[in-house]
């Protein structure tokens, strides 16, 4: 049993030992270590444009994207769900929601308010 264990032990310190020994070339041949630094991304900020018109958008434009959904009781939830996340995916910030709203009846004798 102190064989096996022994034979086991041998085999885990020459993988660590290779695992130091890869890491050291890497970072002799490169210059730096083995795991990249995470650096800010070049994507994303603000940006100026000409569309096919010759009309300039900015960033500012395109953050005040608007969109109103109009649905009523027979629109599926699941379905309304999906059509506001994809305009939420599609950068609309200003999403609205238009509904129809049933008048209730007036009863006879009854004077209407508001």
């Amino acid at each position: 049993m102190m064989v096996r264990t022994g034979r086991l032990l041998l085999a885990l310190g020459a993988f660590v030992a290779g695992l130091v020994l890869f890491s050291a070339v890497i970072f002799l041949v490169t210059g730096r270590s083995p795991a990249p630094i995470a650096m800010p991304s070049a994507v994303g900020g603000p940006f100026k444009l000409v569309d096919q018109n010759g009309q300039t958008i900015t960033d500012q434009d395109e953050s005040q994207r608007e969109i109103t959904i109009m649905a009523d009781k027979a629109l599926p939830y699941d379905v309304l769900k999906r059509v506001m996340q994809t305009c939420t995916d599609a950068d609309y910030s200003k999403i609205s929601l238009a509904v129809i709203q049933k008048e209730k009846p007036v009863a006879a004798g009854q004077v209407k308010t508001g």
